[in-house]
């Protein structure tokens, strides 16, 4: 059974492969989370070599650390000490999730995502009763946040690397 830590009302799921923990995110988790995101970088189907090239320029322990700055961060940690899950949230906008290929669809994106949500409504005060959650999706993760409940608004080509990776704007009303 995996264990959520730290959480008040996460619930916690179980995976169809392995048993683990979600945690905060600590510095030392650093350079695995760097290989989780380039490993997921370079597994997605929907981005041709030239995007592929420009994201994985992008990330680097450098880069994740300046974004880190202000959020909340939470890694997917199994028994081994292997990070297999990453997510972050500013605000109420989730900013990083990553899980390892082979262990997409296994519940830990789900766990991840809870987590964050959790979160913003422990911290970011409700207002008339109502958080609204955005990301911006890959278009390979649009199931997964649809099954989730966001709703698409629009894709979006962000040219910030110099070459038009398509983004996806969704969001989640909860009350």
């Amino acid at each position: 059974m995996h264990k959520v830590v730290g959480f008040h009302k996460a619930k916690a799921i179980r995976a169809k492969a392995t048993d683990g923990v979600v945690r905060e995110f600590r510095r030392q988790d650093i350079s695995s989370v760097e290989r989780l995101i380039r490993e997921t970088i370079e597994c997605d189907p929907l981005i041709d070599s030239l995007q592929r090239a420009r994201l994985l320029e992008y990330t680097n322990v450098e880069r994740i650390n300046n974004t880190m700055q202000s959020g909340y961060f939470v890694v997917y940690v199994e028994d081994n000490d292997e990070v297999s899950g990453f997510a972050g949230i500013a605000g109420t906008t989730v900013i990083y999730m990553f899980v390892k290929p082979e262990k997409q669809r296994y519940g830990i994106g789900s766990m991840l995502l809870n987590c964050l949500e959790d979160h913003g409504v422990q911290n970011q005060g409700v207002q008339d009763g109502t958080i609204i959650y955005r990301v911006f999706s890959t278009q390979l993760a649009v199931p997964f946040y649809q099954y989730h409940g966001y709703a698409e608004h629009q894709r979006v080509f962000h040219h910030g690397l110099g070459v038009p990776v398509c983004r996806v704007e969704m969001s989640k009303v909860v009350c």
